[in-house]
């Protein structure tokens, strides 16, 4: 199993560096991101790979979503089991992840629809594989014309 340290960090800064990684390529396809959170406390895990992980989502996003369109990134604090933990969203706009499909979504190698140009099909896996390995969880809600993904991290006590 993949081992990854994990301590508290702050979560915003971390977010602010994915979005702002992928700002060039939501522009290039007119893209807006308009992301926002709520003063948390630190998070447990792992940075770095806290950060690997909304690059992917938000690459994800960015490629689904219909040009000219916008993607929300939000994260709140929800309940989890005896205590709280962080919730990033992050909601494209595109036509939806259709239901037979949705089971292949965490699998290695699965890739869905056409648009799969530089992509190994291994990016959530993979991120599902790191938010297991820092005690997370990662889910997503797909409908018609709006799919979610989200991320928790468990609040530093």
């Amino acid at each position: 199993p993949l081992q990854v340290p994990c301590k508290p960090f702050d979560a915003g800064p971390v977010i602010a560096e994915a979005v702002e990684l992928l700002g060039m390529q939501a522009e290039h396809r007119g893209i807006a991101i308009d992301w926002h959170a709520a003063p948390s406390p630190p998070l447990l895990g792992d940075a770095k790979r806290f950060r690997q992980v909304l690059v992917n989502i938000l690459s994800n996003a960015i490629r689904h979503a219909p040009p000219h369109s916008g993607i929300v990134v939000e994260m709140n604090t929800v309940s989890w089991g005896d205590g709280q933990a962080g919730r990033i969203t992050v909601t494209d706009f595109g036509k939806g992840i259709p239901q037979s499909q949705q089971e292949l979504l965490f699998r290695r190698f699965s890739q869905l629809g056409e648009n799969t140009a530089g992509s190994s099909g291994l990016g959530l896996a993979i991120s599902s594989a790191l938010m297991d390995a820092m005690g997370g969880r990662i889910a997503f809600e797909s409908k018609p014309g709006q799919t979610s993904f989200w991320v928790e991290l468990r609040q530093a006590a």
